[in-house]
């Protein structure tokens, strides 16, 4: 079932246009249409809105197969910053991307995983190892201490309970930090020379 679209408002329009000069957001062509970023066409929220030029709204830049990706999307709405929507990007990008999908049974041992990935993926870009070192600090999973005493039935539960509840406050760390981990990314990608 589709949903319905909602005329955008005529003040939301203009001032998402006026925000990006009455131009296409991604490759400046005049005339261009007010894309939903999420495809939700009652959605007029001003975050959610951006101008783009009939070709830009069709197709990926990078991949003229598919549509543009609603992430990548939603993060050159909120920065503005055209290198997010590169072909270089893409591989940052996808290593970010774990932190869009982490659920209440998220394994956190495969978080912890993919936040190393990408911790040693940006320590390899120009500035690395100064992002890296703060991307680190926001989503590497605390090491914490716990011991079980041998033939204790209670120890053991104990220990359990204490190691879920870890998981737990690694999986809200990791969806607190997403904002600051994002806005790091962008800023990083300002020192590359692609």
């Amino acid at each position: 079932m589709t949903k319905s679209r909602t005329p955008i408002p005529r003040k939301i329009r203009d001032q998402v246009l006026k925000e990006f000069n009455h131009r296409c957001a991604i490759c400046g062509a005049d005339q261009p249409h007010i894309h939903h970023i999420d495809e939700n066409p009652s959605n007029n929220d001003p975050e959610n809105l951006i101008p783009l030029c009939p070709n830009c709204h069709l197709i990926d830049q990078h991949n003229p197969t598919e549509g543009v990706e609603v992430e990548k999307l939603k993060l050159f709405r909120k920065y503005k910053d055209p290198t997010i929507l590169k072909h270089q990007f893409h591989p940052l990008f996808l290593r970010t991307d774990f932190l869009n999908k982490i659920s209440d049974d998220s394994d956190a041992k495969e978080l912890d995983k993919q936040a190393e990935e990408l911790t040693d993926f940006v320590k390899e870009l120009e500035m690395g190892s100064f992002y890296a070192k703060k991307l680190s600090q926001l989503i590497r999973k605390p090491k914490y201490g716990g011991v079980i005493a041998l033939g204790d039935p209670h120890s053991r539960h104990r220990y359990l309970q204490q190691q879920k509840k870890q998981d737990q406050d690694y999986r809200l760390q990791l969806r607190e930090a997403y904002d600051q981990v994002m806005s790091l990314v962008v800023e990083l990608l300002r020192f590359q020379s692609w």
